[in-house]
């Protein structure tokens, strides 16, 4: 496609080629007309001082002409002479040498251009005290000429160098200025993608006031972002957290737990761990509140290290002395001796006057069909039966098993066979606006089996980061979402951080792969929170390279880096999605809904699209709609 306009780098270009051509024309001109302007005066002083020489020896012979012929002849052939005429007093002429050789060493168009016409000299002859006519000389041109010529060949040559040496200079500067344009370009492109980052000030005092008044702009979006993310967490510190021991509240819990037993994505099982000091008021009464305080803050500590270094994983507070370990994904050998581990090292209390306030746990295990207080009631029959052993600190109380592997090997081997074999599908759930219009469809990762319920999203990406096959999950994820593109239909595909542990193969196996096939604007693909602040900048990485193949790329929050707001203006994204624990309630909860404008307000800063999945209700869904979500998914919401 042809260009309307030059860059500017080009125009520079050419100002400076212009500006070497005209100045070495200019020097050359100037130098040939000086140099021919020189050999003409040389060539009229040849000429009268042979005229005179010539005109003095005749007249020591008194004009005698054949002595006149004799010296003229001589001197002809002697000398470098064009033309000798002797004029008689009559005018006529009496005698006349003429050379008419032309010099071949100099091309025509070069004499035609600088002609070399000197004026010939002229001397009186005389005979005695009588006049004996005029004697006339002009000087021969070739010898000139030949130097004219290689003159102009060495004063082009070096001009010529000259040129080269301040083009080489000129490119050396011309690319340093470039240098520092390209930096600022890709600042505003930077900006225009919503990647609010800063630069170094250039030195060229132009560019620097650009490049100053755009960081003045970053440094002012990030600001705001960094005071907007501290105010969503202050307010989910407030409103989701416990105030002594910083875990989440029973709400939060709830919301997460109901979350998780209806999110098609999350882990179709998992472990829940009950932890419970008994006898609160009487511990209180006898050991004090400080000290109380500090054993309820140890438990915490200890149930929150436990769930930091787990994705998904989440340790709450109940109530009281009841605290709570949701483990979505895990399998019950991990679980157990986890709660042996605990177990063990609660025996001491942290402080020494709380000893033999000894904490107990039940464990039971959950699946997506059971119900929150039936998990609840079978944890708390757990932490019962364990209260009345002494033998360990620790209960399981289950439900009847299920159909899924039991050993990481077996879910090693399950899922192995299941890339080789590409019998992974993907399970549809649209994202509707206020008008009922499907905006894309989510697809879900599942794995149907023969006689049993379909693996669900949650359970296959949590056994799949455990053993490192997250990145042949997303990619067979991606695979199947480019087989089931069709017409105006938009998937978007979800992907998990572990993926990016081997940032640089993943996002190539992914760019090649999309680069090959994919139909401009027909795909999403949609990050999920947990573990992404860890890899944040394979993440970036990530999106840079894939981003220009006009693939759209989300980000899922869960709540549990809520600090990551005030990141993502560093990376191109194209919409936020909330997820259901955090808009849980949001048609009459007010510290929802001030959560919720929070989140709003961040996302039209960064010109993000926002959408709520996890919807319940028809009524949660419309007052998400009123407060300014573009779309929202969930069992509550149908396409029109």
């Amino acid at each position: 496609m042809k260009r309307a306009h030059m860059t500017l780098i080009e125009q520079v270009w050419l100002l400076v080629a212009m500006t070497l051509f005209t100045t070495v024309l200019a020097s050359l001109t100037v130098s040939l007309l000086t140099a021919r302007d020189y050999l003409s005066q040389q060539l009229y002083a040849q000429s009268v001082s042979g005229a005179n020489a010539l005109a003095l020896s005749i007249n020591q012979y008194q004009a005698d002409p054949a002595m006149s012929e004799t010296l003229i002849n001589a001197t002809f052939d002697n000398a470098h002479y064009r033309l000798i005429r002797w004029t008689g007093v009559d005018g006529k002429t009496r005698l006349e040498r003429v050379n008419q050789q032309l010099e071949e060493q100099v091309p025509r168009w070069f004499q035609q251009l600088l002609p070399l016409n000197p004026r010939p000299a002229s001397a009186n002859l005389s005979k005695g005290w009588l006049q004996a006519g005029t004697i006339t000389v002009e000087a021969q041109t070739s010898y000139a000429w030949i130097a004219l010529w290689q003159g102009s060949l060495r004063m082009l040559a070096w001009l010529s160098l000259a040129a080269l040496l301040t083009g080489a200079l000129a490119t050396v500067g011309i690319r340093y200025i470039r240098r520092q344009l390209h930096q600022v370009v890709q600042q505003a492109e930077a900006i225009s993608e919503r990647r609010f980052v800063t630069m170094a000030e250039p030195g060229t005092p132009e560019l620097s006031a650009v490049a100053r008044a755009m960081n003045t702009l970053s440094g002012r979006i990030k600001s705001m972002l960094d005071e907007a993310a501290r105010h969503i967490d202050q307010l989910r510190a407030a409103t989701l957290s416990d105030p002594l021991t910083g875990l989440a509240n029973r709400s939060r819990f709830e919301e997460r737990m109901i979350g998780e037993l209806a999110d098609p994505q999350a882990a179709a099982e998992g472990e829940l761990m009950l932890v419970r000091l008994p006898d609160l008021a009487e511990a209180n009464k006898r050991l004090g509140g400080d000290a109380v305080n500090r054993r309820l803050k140890h438990v915490a500590s200890e149930l929150q290290r436990s769930a930091s270094g787990q994705t998904g994983w989440q340790a709450a507070r109940l109530r009281g002395a009841e605290f709570v370990l949701l483990m979505p994904g895990a399998e019950p050998q991990a679980a157990e001796r986890l709660a042996t581990e605990l177990g063990e090292r609660w025996q001491e209390a942290s402080d020494p006057a709380a000893a033999g306030w000894r904490a107990t746990l039940g464990l039971t295990r959950y699946a997506q069909h059971d119900t929150l207080p039936a998990i609840l009631l079978r944890a708390n029959e757990a932490v019962t039966l364990a209260e009345q052993q002494s033998s360990k600190s620790w209960c399981r109380y289950d439900p009847d098993g299920g159909t899924l592997p039991s050993s990481d090997f077996d879910w090693n081997k399950r899922l192995r066979e299941a890339l080789a074999d590409h019998a992974f599908r993907l399970a549809f759930y649209p994202v509707v606006n206020g008008e009922g219009a499907v905006i894309h469809q989510e697809g879900m990762i599942t794995l149907p089996q023969h006689g049993a319920s379909t693996l669900r999203a949650g359970t296959l990406t949590a056994h799949a980061a455990r053993l490192g096959l997250s990145p042949a999950l997303d990619q067979e994820a991606i695979e199947q979402a480019l087989l089931s593109l069709a017409g105006q239909r938009v998937i978007a595909v979800n992907l998990s951080a572990p993926s990016l542990d081997v940032p640089y193969a993943f996002t190539e196996t992914v760019r090649d792969r999309l680069q090959a096939s994919l139909p401009q604007g027909k795909l999403a693909l949609e990050w999920l929170e947990p573990g992404l602040a860890e890899r944040w900048p394979a993440f970036q990485g990530f999106c840079r390279s894939i981003r220009p193949l006009g693939v759209r790329i989300g980000l899922e929050m869960t709540g549990e880096h809520f600090n990551l707001l005030a990141r993502l203006h560093e990376v191109s994204l194209d919409y936020l999605v909330i997820d259901g624990a955090l808009i849980r309630g949001a048609e009459s909860d007010p510290g929802a809904q001030l959560l919720l404008s929070n989140l709003l307000q961040v996302a039209r800063m960064l010109d993000l699209e926002v959408y709520a999945k996890g919807v319940t209700t028809s009524a949660e869904g419309s007052q998400l709609l009123r407060a300014g979500v573009d779309g929202i998914t969930g069992p509550g919401v149908s396409a029109a």
